[in-house]
């Protein structure tokens, strides 16, 4: 993945490579279409960060996830369902800038 990044002439983080690699279930296909994505998306910035990756692959952030299920666990049920409203309204603002 590396390599290809290279040729395509693409600053790829390492940490989005491997998120890229853990992503792909070991398949080298699957691995090189991710990639083909991200290569794409990054398109105009030339770079690709790891958070470009969660993006395109809808991973969230495990300390969002903790959150979340901490306000749950807790029985604070309006607490959690701002939290979740919370992250879906910054998403949306985040996605149409």
């Amino acid at each position: 993945l590396e390599i290809i990044s290279k040729k395509e002439k693409v600053k790829i983080e390492k940490p989005a490579l491997e998120l890229i690699a853990l992503n792909s279930g070991g398949s080298i296909r699957d691995g090189e279409g991710m990639l083909d994505q991200a290569l794409t998306f990054a398109g105009l910035k030339g770079e690709i960060k790891a958070r470009d990756i969660k993006d395109l692959l809808g991973l969230v952030e495990i300390e969002l996830v903790a959150k979340f299920c901490d306000f749950i666990c807790q029985k604070k049920a309006a607490e959690a369902i701002n939290f979740f409203v919370g992250l879906y309204v910054l998403k949306t603002i985040a996605t149409t800038k």
